[in-house]
């Protein structure tokens, strides 16, 4: 009997024990994130686990305004209550409801500004566990009912950083000038020898992380460069570099000269870069080979060729590019002529001399005066247009000055013309000597010595002594005595007068 009464007493204890602790079993929990970046919202579920039954909930909600705010609160379905913000207090009401019990989702927000890195959300509470004769509100909560209390609940939120300023940045571990984490922009220059640089840089908040450092390739002239700080919470920053390297390469992209085939343009000027140039009979595009020289030495050229070669205009091209890669383009109108060409002179004369000039005559012969030489002037005419013909003569005579230095007796000037069909034909003007006798000057000679010695005969007769008169009359009288005598004849007349 007395061992009955042990266990039915140890049953009682452990009913009463049983339900003495399911009344104290009450839990306060908020599920949700525990980690939040500044400016972020926090989502929090406010649950009550009760072995009883509760009709109303009266809860306290603690935290530090400098880390989160309350933004908003969104009662669970089937409970009813307070949700004003303005307060820290609110009442929920749950008609009797046991078990796991949603009262309501509260909303945070993280305060973008903070610099804390954790913040707590604590949350305490009153437990209506009887029927209160009137619906609980915060200044009337629970009125004649059982009231409980609820251990206070804490929340660790972790306040992710959104620190994403740099601390510094070094190129080739050189920490650059005037460096301010709060000043994005910065412009540097290199030499121009600098074609490579290290750009290292150092987050101030560990959690940080940096994107877009290394060894960087320069470009001559302006290199722009992106930094990105990425903060813990997300956020980004972008620091912009931007890296001039000088250029001190030349920007030369013109030609001294272009060759074609062996022959250089004519009348070649560096600034005009547009050329007609006349072929014979070219049947390929690799017939025409061009040659240039850059006008300056670190200067490059790439040629542009025409796919075929028709008949008339084809255009070829000339790139020149420059040291620093500037671009210069010289166009060829290659011209295709498939005509005979006649290397035959229409028109040729000589200032000061006389030449009796024929298309098909190819020497002459000219005497030569040094007084006309420097004043020569060779003035010719070819029978094709001059694209078709090129003439050179073996004295340049228009360049020459003081040609009768050059120039002497017996030596030949040869007219050469080529056409574009590599055939030539000469012309010979052949100075010689003139040792012909000058007639006039000759008669003019013999005209001089008569006269020279009439005057001569009369100086000396002027200057003979006077005879006596004695001697004159002797020489009367014998005269006197001849006529008399006998008749004279025109050979004693002669002798007479001798």
């Amino acid at each position: 009997m007395n061992s009955i009464r042990k266990k039915v007493c140890l049953i009682m204890i452990l009913l009463l024990t049983t339900l003495i602790v399911k009344a104290d079993n009450i839990t306060n929990t908020l599920v949700g994130k525990n980690q939040v970046s500044p400016g972020e919202t926090l989502s929090l579920d406010f649950n009550v686990n009760s072995t009883s039954s509760i009709y109303s909930y009266k809860v306290t909600v603690t935290y530090d305004s400098n880390d989160v705010k309350l933004v908003s609160i969104n009662n669970k379905e089937g409970v009813t209550g307070s949700n004003n913000i303005n307060s820290n207090t609110f009442v929920f009401n749950t008609n009797g409801t046991s078990g796991s019990i949603s009262l309501a989702n509260f909303i945070f927000k993280a305060n973008k500004n903070t610099s804390s890195k954790n913040t707590t959300i604590k949350i305490s509470g009153l437990a209506c566990m009887g029927n209160p004769s009137e619906t609980s509100t915060e200044s009337n909560f629970c009125k004649n009912a059982e009231i409980k209390q609820v251990g206070e609940f804490t929340q660790n939120i972790s306040l992710k950083s959104n620190n994403n300023f740099l601390s510094t940045i070094k190129l080739d571990n050189e920490e650059i000038s005037n460096f301010s984490k709060t000043e994005t922009d910065y412009e540097i220059a290199v030499e121009s020898n600098v074609d490579k640089i290290t750009i290292s840089a150092t987050s101030e908040d560990s959690k940080a992380s940096v994107a877009g450092t290394g060894k960087k390739k320069l470009e001559y002239g302006v290199n722009n460069f992106n930094i990105s700080v990425i903060s813990e919470s997300g956020d980004t920053k972008t620091y912009n570099l931007k890296i001039t390297r000088k250029d001190e390469r030349k920007s030369d992209n013109y030609l001294k000269s272009i060759i074609i085939n062996g022959k250089n343009i004519k009348k070649f000027e560096t600034n005009t870069l547009s050329y007609k140039v006349y072929l014979y009979k070219i049947t390929n595009v690799d017939d025409v080979k061009i040659e240039a020289i850059t006008s300056d030495s670190q200067a490059t050229y790439k040629i542009e060729k025409p796919k075929t070669i028709v008949k008339g205009e084809n255009i070829y091209k000339i790139i020149v590019k420059s040291e620093n890669g500037e671009e210069n383009t010289y166009t060829l109108k290659v011209y295709n002529i498939d005509k005979e060409i006649s290397k035959k002179l229409e028109l040729l004369s000589l200032s000061g001399y006389k030449i009796n000039f024929n298309k098909n005559t190819n020497r002459y012969e000219v005497y030569y005066n040094k007084d006309k030489i420097d004043n020569l002037k060779i003035i010719y005419k070819t029978q094709e247009k001059s694209e078709y013909v090129d003439v050179t003569m073996s004295i340049d005579v228009d360049k020459t000055k003081n040609l009768s230095r050059l120039l002497k007796p017996n030596q030949t000037i040869t007219i050469t013309i080529e056409g574009i069909d590599g055939k030539k034909e000469e012309y010979e003007i052949y100075f010689k000597k003139d040792n012909r006798i000058n007639f006039f000057a000759f008669v003019i000679v013999i005209i001089i010595i008569i006269l020279g010695i009439v005057l001569y005969k009369k100086i000396k007769d002027k200057n003979m002594p006077v005879k006596s008169n004695k001697q004159k009359e002797i020489k009367e009288e014998t005269e006197e005595d001849l006529f008399a005598t006998k008749e004279l004849t025109n050979e004693d007349l002669k002798r007479i007068r001798r």
